[in-house]
Order: C-alpha cells, then structure tokens, then sequence
C-alpha cells in the first residue's frame, strides 16, 4: 500500500470532538480531587493540573477514541482507561525534566513542573499521577473484573522495568555509552511505544474486540508508538541533529524511509482488519506528515 500523498489536516486531528470530551471529563476528575484536597496537598494537585493540561496533543486518548468511533462504539466506556495512560505519560514528563534526569527548564513552551513549584513537589506530583491510574481503573471496570485486572496488568507491564522504565534506563545510560541504532530503536519501543502500544490494546480489550485480533492491535500500536517517537527525531533535527539521536546514527533520509515503511506498515495492517477507511489511518497519516 502506497502512503496517501495529500497532507492530513491536522486541525482535525487534533480538535476532534471526541477529545473536548475526554479534556472536560479529565478536568472533571481532577477538580473532583481538588474538593477533597487539605492545605498540604494543594500544591500537589495544582502541579498535577499544570502539567495534565499544559497543552499536549493527547496522542494516547485519541488512539483509542479514533477506534471506538471506528467500531462504532460508545467512547465513553474507555474514558477512565485514558485518563489513565494520560496521567501515567504525565508523570513520565515530570520526572524526565527533573535536574536528577534531562534538566529540562521548559516543555511545550513552558517552564517544567519543577521550574514553576519546585522539585519535591514535582517529584510528588509524578508519584501521585502514577498511582491514581490504577484506582480509576479498578474502580471503573469494577463490574467487569478480568478485563480490570489483564488492563492493570498491562499498563504496570508497559511502564515498569520491562517497559517505560527500562526505555528511559536505556536513555539515561546512553548519555555514558552511545547507543547503536538497533539499541536506539529498542529505546524508542519501550520509553515511548510501550504506553502507545498499551493504550490502544487495553481500548480494543474494553471494546470488545475480538482476542484473535487483539494481537493485531497490539502490534498495531507498537508500530504507531515507534512511528510517533521516530517522527520527533525527525522534527527536532530540522534545525540541528542531535548526537545520538536515530537521523545521526543513519542520516535523516533513512530515518524518514524507516517512518514511511512503518506507517505504510501500520496501514496495511488496518487494511487486513477493514479499517482501510478509518481515524486510526488518517491518525497514521498524520503523524507522518506533522510539523510539530
């Protein structure tokens, strides 16, 4: 399958009105914690919501709200599930800026958590976004126990030693030992694509879908989350290519064959499961042709 020429519209994608109703029951739920909140944590919940809505393109929610609206169904069963891994991939940010990982002063334009309330409370804000995921999970499929637990699984599967954790070990460590490309690939599967991939499989699991082709999903998010994190390579050596990063390693012209390959990749597997004409393909789409 050829990848569609035509640029994708990206205000679409990322002002889909599925996701006003993700944001709205988002801040919902975090104005809910706000309530019950005492003078020693407000300055946690205020770190959490200046991270949680500081902005993000909410890649991971749109993944699985795109395949609910794909499979016709009702996107509201998977609301907690990706208030979850939004907050799961929230903490991750926090902790990343902080001076003991990358010392960034700024994300998205704006001075990091730590910048703005300092690093204890960050650090606590990233702790508490870590854990509120499974409360909300185990609460909310209540009335459907194994999904609960194979969904509790999974994610503590995707952030863990074996996942998230282990991708940004990987990360940390090349800072001492260069990575090869093989070693930089496997970085970006697990520090980026382990929660892509998770996010789209645990939405396939709530929806229903059936269990011979939840294995086709979990490829499928496994190679959108490598395709996300290989398109930032790209874009953040527009102006200068950073040292260790995959266009150093093997030049930006074969970084961007290896993104095409993938998203073609990705396409066709949602051909093979009649969703040749989807919002999964147009998200495909665009992630290949995004300029931010």
């Amino acid at each position: 399958m050829n990848l569609m020429n035509n640029k994708s519209n990206s205000d679409f994608i990322l002002s889909h009105p599925s996701l006003t109703l993700f944001n709205n029951e988002i801040h919902s739920y975090i104005e809910s914690l706000s309530v019950i909140q005492s003078k020693w944590s407000s300055s946690i919940i205020e770190s959490i919501k200046y991270s949680l809505f500081s902005g993000g393109k909410r890649f991971r929610p749109l993944l699985g709200l795109f395949l609910a609206q794909d499979l016709n169904c009702d996107c509201q069963k998977l609301i907690p599930w990706l208030m979850a891994v939004e907050m799961v991939h929230t903490y991750s940010l926090i902790h990343d800026d902080l001076p003991i990982m990358d010392n960034d002063d700024y994300r998205r334009g704006k001075p990091t958590n730590h910048k703005v309330f300092g690093e204890s409370i960050a650090l606590l804000a990233g702790d508490a976004l870590a854990s509120e995921p499974f409360y909300i999970i185990a609460k909310k499929y209540e009335s459907t126990p194994n999904i609960a637990l194979t969904l509790i699984q999974e994610l503590a599967l995707a952030m863990g030693v074996n996942g998230m954790v282990k991708g940004q070990s990987i990360d940390m460590m090349s800072k001492v030992n260069p990575l090869t490309e093989s070693e930089t690939l496997e970085m970006h599967k697990l520090k980026t694509g382990a929660l892509i991939k998770v996010t789209l499989f645990g939405s396939a699991l709530i929806l229903g879908v059936d269990t011979d082709k939840l294995i086709t999903f979990k490829l499928l998010g496994e190679i959108i989350g490598l395709s996300f994190q290989i398109k930032d390579d790209l874009l953040d050596s527009t102006d200068h290519i950073e040292v260790g990063s995959l266009p150093c390693l093997i030049g930006s012209n074969l970084t961007e064959k290896l993104l095409t390959q993938l998203t073609n990749d990705g396409l066709n597997l949602l051909e093979k499961i009649d969703l040749k004409s989807s919002l999964l393909h147009q998200l495909l789409v665009y992630n290949h042709t995004r300029s931010h």
